[in-house]
C-alpha cells in the first residue's frame, strides 16, 4: 500500500538515516542526479506528514491504542460517581451549543465513549478516559475563548475601513469559536503543502548571485529539510506523550538550527561563515512561513 500510494519503499532506510545524520550530502546528491538509493523529497514529505497528523491524533486522544498494562479492579461507586458528574457536565456543555454545531458533535462522541467505559471498562481505564476527555475540553475550551477575543478584537479595530466579507468572517468566528477550531484541525494536513513554496523565493534570494543553483536546487532542499523538521514533530509529540515535554521542547530549540547549519553547508558547499549568516536568516523565514501557513489556516477556518 505504502509503495502503491507514495512509492515508499526499502529505499526509505536509506534516505531517512542519511537525512538525519548527511542531510547536506544527502542533498546535493539528489541534485547531482544520485537519485536511485534515495526516496524522491516530495514522495518522503507527503509520507511523513500523513505519520506525523496521525501520531497527532492519537496523541490527542490519550496515546490510548498504545496502552498495555490495565487494572482489572471492579470500579468503585466514587469512581462511578465520578465518571455520572463527567457526563452530567458535558450534557450541560451540549445544551449551550447549537444542536447541529461540530463542537455539539465532539461533545456527543465524548459523552458516548464515557457511558462505555461506565458499562464496560475497568476502572483505572475509565477514570483516565475521563481525566483524558475533561482536558481535552479544557484545551478546546481554552483555545476557543482565545480565538474568540482575537476575532472580537480585530473587528473593533478595523471596524472603519474593513471589507464586509472580512467583517462577516470575523463575526464569524467570534460567535462560532468551537466551529473555526475544528476547521483548523481538518484543514491542518492540507494546507501543510503551503511550506514548501514559501520559502522557495526566499531561498533563491540568498543565493542571487549564484548563478549555479536554480530552484530546482532549492525545492530539493526546502522539501528535505521540512521532511527532517516532520520526523523531529513526531518524536516530540511521542516524547510529550510519554509525559518528557522538557526534552521535546528542548529539541525543538536546538536541533533545527544545527540541522540546517549541517544541511546548508552541505548543500551548498559553502565556507562557515556564510553557512552561518544563511541559517540566520533561514530561521527567520522559517518563523515567517509558519505565521503565513497559520494565518492561512485560520482565514479559511473562518
Amino acid at each position: 500500500m505504502l509503495h502503491g500510494l507514495f512509492h515508499f519503499e526499502t529505499k526509505a532506510w536509506r534516505t531517512i538515516p542519511a537525512l538525519i545524520i548527511h542531510p547536506g550530502r544527502l542533498t546535493r546528491d539528489y541534485i547531482e542526479g544520485k537519485r536511485t538509493r534515495f526516496v524522491s523529497p516530495l514522495a518522503l514529505y507527503l509520507f511523513l506528514l500523513f505519520l506525523m497528523f496521525f501520531i497527532f491524533s492519537l496523541n490527542s486522544a490519550g496515546l490510548g491504542g498504545f496502552e498495555v498494562k490495565e487494572d482489572s479492579k471492579p470500579m468503585s461507586a466514587e469512581q462511578k460517581a465520578s465518571i455520572q458528574k463527567e457526563i452530567a457536565e458535558l450534557r450541560q456543555k451540549e445544551k449551550q451549543l447549537k444542536a447541529d454545531s461540530e463542537g455539539a458533535k465532539e461533545l456527543k462522541k465524548d459523552i458516548i465513549e464515557l457511558e462505555k467505559s461506565l458499562a464496560t471498562v475497568p476502572a483505572s481505564q475509565a477514570k483516565a478516559t475521563a481525566k483524558q476527555i475533561n482536558e481535552k475540553q479544557e484545551k478546546d475550551q481554552s483555545a476557543a475563548e482565545g480565538l474568540k477575543d482575537l476575532a472580537i478584537e480585530l473587528e473593533k479595530s478595523t471596524e472603519k475601513n474593513t471589507p464586509p466579507w472580512l467583517t462577516s468572517r470575523l463575526r464569524h468566528a467570534s460567535d462560532n469559536p468551537e466551529l473555526v477550531i475544528y476547521k483548523m484541525k481538518s484543514g491542518a494536513s492540507k494546507f501543510a503543502l503551503l511550506l514548501p513554496p514559501l520559502a522557495l523565493p526566499f531561498l533563491w534570494l540568498m543565493f542571487v548571485f549564484r548563478k549555479k543553483f536554480v530552484m530546482f536546487d532549492h525545492a530539493v532542499f526546502s522539501l528535505y529539510s521540512l521532511c527532517f523538521m516532520v520526523c523531529l514533530m513526531i518524536v516530540c509529540s511521542l516524547l510529550s506523550a510519554i509525559n518528557l515535554s522538557g526534552l521535546a521542547i528542548t529539541l525543538l530549540i536546538c536541533v533545527p538550527p544545527a540541522h540546517m547549519y549541517a544541511q546548508v553547508k552541505g548543500t551548498y558547499q559553502l565556507t562557515h561563515i556564510e553557512t552561518i549568516w544563511r541559517v540566520i536568516l533561514l530561521i527567520v523565514v522559517a518563523v515567517i512561513s509558519i505565521g503565513v501557513y497559520v494565518l492561512s489556516l485560520l482565514a479559511a477556518s473562518m
